[in-house]
Formats: C-alpha cells, sequence, structure tokens
C-alpha cells in the first residue's frame, strides 16, 4: 500500500465514522473547522487501533489531538511496524463499526 492510497484509505475511513466530507479531510482542513469536537477527534484514534492494530495509548489524548489527515497519518506511521505499510492491501471499502 502507498502513502497515497493509507492516506484515501484514512479519509473514507474518517468520512465514515465522523460523517465528514471526504474531500474537506483530504485537504487538511482541520476537524474543528468540520465541526468536530475533541471526543469526535479521540474517536479517530479509537478508529486507528480498530482498523489497524496499532496501539495509540497515551500517544493521542486530550492533551496531543490531532488536527487534520496529515497529523493523523504521522500518529498512524510512526506507530506502525516498519514493514506494515508494504504488507498491507488496499481495501475496496472501509471496516467501520459505529
Amino acid at each position: 500500500m502507498t502513502h497515497q492510497e493509507l492516506r484515501t484509505q484514512l479519509a473514507e475511513s474518517i468520512e465514515q465514522s465522523q460523517a465528514l466530507p471526504r474531500d474537506a479531510v483530504l485537504a487538511d482542513t482541520p476537524f474543528f473547522e468540520l465541526g468536530c469536537d475533541s471526543l469526535d477527534v479521540l474517536e479517530i484514534g479509537f478508529l486507528l487501533e480498530r482498523e489497524f492494530g496499532v496501539d495509540l495509548e497515551g500517544k493521542v489524548n486530550a492533551r496531543n489531538l490531532p488536527r487534520h489527515l496529515s497529523d493523523v497519518m504521522k500518529v498512524l506511521l510512526a506507530n506502525l511496524p516498519p514493514q506494515a505499510l508494504d504488507a498491507m492491501p488496499p481495501r475496496q471499502a472501509p471496516r467501520v463499526t459505529p
């Protein structure tokens, strides 16, 4: 999976879980400008844990919230094992659970 494919997959997942416009998420519009509150942004951290199996305890919290998609990418890439991205096949549709 390329970084661009991962970015698109994340945007789709965030779009579905938070009902945000994908184009705005991809454009790095800050989540707060899109109407998210801090709990919504924390949920995005939980989404990463569920979808990618990363442990973000203590890394995404009220003092350290990702502001936009680029921040989410940084958090995810910093917490994935080195070869995980290469081994990840692109998905056809995101698996988001409410």
